[in-house]
């Protein structure tokens, strides 16, 4: 991570860092986005095949 004082002695300009920032969120919410898929996947096929094994 970087320092604000860092930031503040424009090492960057401002929009630079506010893109930055913001791709990160991004990616941080893709890849929550993706492992609650995965996670619904993985819920929705143990009941699929344990009421495949009560309907049996």
């Amino acid at each position: 991570m970087v320092a604000p004082q860092m930031l503040h002695l424009g090492a960057e300009p401002p929009m630079m860092v506010r893109v930055r920032s913001i791709a990160g969120v991004v990616g941080r919410v893709r890849v929550f986005c993706a492992m609650l898929l995965k996670i619904l996947l993985l819920i929705g096929k143990s009941v699929n095949s344990s009421a495949l094994m009560v309907s049996l």
